[in-house]
């Protein structure tokens, strides 16, 4: 069995001597200040260190928003790029069509007044619009004609015959070429 000696020791006694420490009555308010003071510290830093917190979150949502947003300004900018690329081609078939249309209705006003005994052999455009006509009659009044005809068609175009050479085996007949190049 176990003995337990409930004497006290030396050293407890020596402790038992000591006078306490306390404070003066008249300094309990200025205690009281410095505590409070103290504690209303604490509780702004915590409140603080929250409200960073959220702005932190709040930031780095914003970040998110901003590079979502730039993603999709950049998509936008290769949609935009493709839609003014597809524009591009739609508007050069359309105009590919219109020149064809006005083409074949310019051969085929210029054929309607060919006077007779004169054929075209090439009709030839550039890009720039003007006109390069070949062809072959049995006169020179008939191409004369021809040059007056085509002159006719647009009356602000410019029209001019560029060389005339007998050819044949008996020279008979005349090539020609005229240069037309229509009004703006």
């Amino acid at each position: 069995m176990t003995r337990y000696d409930y004497r006290q020791s030396a050293f407890e006694r020596l402790l038992g001597r000591r006078p306490r420490i306390a404070l003066d009555r008249r300094l309990w308010p200025s205690f009281a200040a410095v505590a409070a003071a103290v504690l209303l510290v604490a509780m702004v830093t915590g409140a603080e260190t929250r409200r960073i917190a959220i702005l932190d979150g709040d930031l780095a949502t914003f970040a998110d928003r901003i590079a979502r947003a730039d993603r999709d300004a950049a998509r936008d900018r290769r949609a935009i790029a493709a839609v003014e690329h597809d524009r591009l081609i739609a508007d050069a078939l359309l105009g590919a069509r219109r020149d064809t249309a006005v083409a074949t209705n310019a051969i085929a006003r210029i054929g309607n007044r060919l006077p007779a005994r004169t054929w075209l052999t090439s009709v030839r455009t550039d890009p720039g619009g003007a006109w390069s006509i070949a062809g072959r009659s049995t006169q020179i009044e008939r191409i004369g004609a021809t040059l007056a005809a085509i002159a006719a068609l647009d009356r602000g175009a410019t029209t001019a015959l560029v060389s005339i050479a007998a050819s044949g085996r008996t020279g008979h007949t005349l090539d020609f070429t005229i240069a037309w190049e229509p009004a703006r």
